[in-house]
């Protein structure tokens, strides 16, 4: 999985995170009742020293492994993070194992977000659907609304190589959580 926004979201994206680490609780422990959720967070990453551009390359790169990306959008639509999102609409055009869900902010709606739209039904021939949120309580409701969406819809069991004898069973999704 992969969380993709600016700097101005990253309340938001520590919230996603949070729900993320707590699902995985609650159904890795509670009698094995669902997947367990992989992924990413760069800010989790060992410090390193990269040229110029390689973040941006790096993060690109993590989206081609995960099967779910969330944008989290406020009033811009940062470079970084277009780029991701359309590379998650580019991935789930070709027909890969890609889910892109984007939520936004509808106080802050504007232009780069209307051009984001138009540049994937353009290109992708998808509609974005905009996940509304106006407060972290909001926005907890949509993230859980789309975890859940999306473990429903993926559920299958991890590779023989995951697998613990005893243990609950994992939802492989490789990939980023940022």
């Amino acid at each position: 999985m992969f969380i993709s926004c600016g700097e101005d979201r990253d309340p938001y994206r520590n919230i996603g995170v949070r729900a993320i680490d707590n699902l995985n609780q609650f159904t890795a422990f509670e009698d094995d009742i669902g997947p367990i959720l992989l992924g990413w967070d760069y800010r989790r990453d060992l410090p390193r020293d990269l040229p110029a551009g390689e973040f941006e390359r790096r993060s690109l790169e993590i989206v081609d492994e995960a099967h779910l990306l969330i944008g989290v959008l406020g009033p811009t639509v940062p470079k970084v993070t277009r780029k991701e999102i359309l590379r998650a609409y580019e991935r789930q055009a070709r027909g890969e194992a890609m889910s892109p869900y984007v939520l936004a902010d509808p106080r802050v709606w504007g232009e780069p977000h209307r051009a984001l739209q138009r540049k994937v039904k353009r290109d992708y021939k998808r509609e974005i659907v905009f996940g509304h949120y106006k407060s972290k309580e909001a926005f907890l409701h949509q993230m859980y609304l789309t975890l859940f969406r999306f473990m429903q819809a993926q559920a299958t069991p991890a590779p023989p190589s995951l697998s613990v004898p005893g243990a609950p069973s994992a939802l492989w999704v490789p990939g980023a959580l940022a």
